[in-house]
């Protein structure tokens, strides 16, 4: 669970956002119980993080019932989707892409847009075939890979800053609540952009698969 030296003597109440995430899956190990209810549980993970937690979900024999903003995280482990809205629950038996050409609704694509039926081409219109696409650079497609994920890693970062400070002493007496809000609003917009810039590491991760899968 990544804890090692001084970790193991913290005090419960001083680990970090991404610290008790961990410790909380050390705990669930333990239990083996044969249902997990997760809420966001990429929320705090870093990128190998959330990739070992997806190994091990995906190796769990029992149910999970899951709410979770990562779109990879999501289609890699969801094989059913419950949509909740005001006017009830609509269950889709099959996993998340499939539901989201289903119902041309994606509630994880960027500003929380739904999906438009793609527009039938004009039979009388030119079109290029496929085969004749030059294939991305794949120096650009990696250093696009790597910008991404500095970014994704600082804005963790922040967001780690932001939930140490949360969970510092006496934070709610020492800190202005107009100040607590300026927080609460920076806190929203990074989970936003953090969102954002997922979608962005998955599509270019994605094109370096399906045109350099050795790369």
């Amino acid at each position: 669970m990544l804890f090692s030296s001084d970790d193991v003597k913290k005090k419960v109440q001083r680990v970090s956002g991404g610290e008790a995430a961990r410790l909380q899956f050390a705990w669930l190990t333990q239990q083996r119980p044969n249902i997990l209810l997760l809420d966001e549980p990429t929320n705090h993970l870093d990128m190998e993080a959330i990739e070992a937690l997806e190994a091990a979900l995906s190796d769990y024999d029992g149910s999970i019932i899951f709410v979770s903003h990562h779109r990879h995280f999501l289609s890699a482990l969801a094989t059913e989707v419950l949509e909740l809205k005001w006017d009830g629950a609509f269950h889709y038996p099959g996993d998340y892409d499939s539901f989201t050409q289903a119902t041309q609704r994606d509630y994880l694509a960027a500003g929380k847009r739904t999906k438009t039926p793609n527009k039938a081409p004009d039979k009388a219109a030119p079109t290029k075939m496929a085969s004749n696409k030059r294939p991305p650079n794949v120096q650009k497609l990696k250093k696009d890979q790597a910008q991404i994920t500095a970014q994704i890693e600082q804005i963790e970062r922040r967001l780690q800053e932001i939930q140490d400070l949360y969970l510092s002493p006496d934070f709610h007496k020492s800190v202005a609540g107009d100040a607590i809000q300026a927080l609460s609003e920076e806190e929203s917009q990074l989970n936003n952009d953090l969102e954002e810039k997922m979608l962005e590491w998955e599509r270019v991760s994605s094109l370096l698969e399906e045109h350099y899968p050795n790369h």
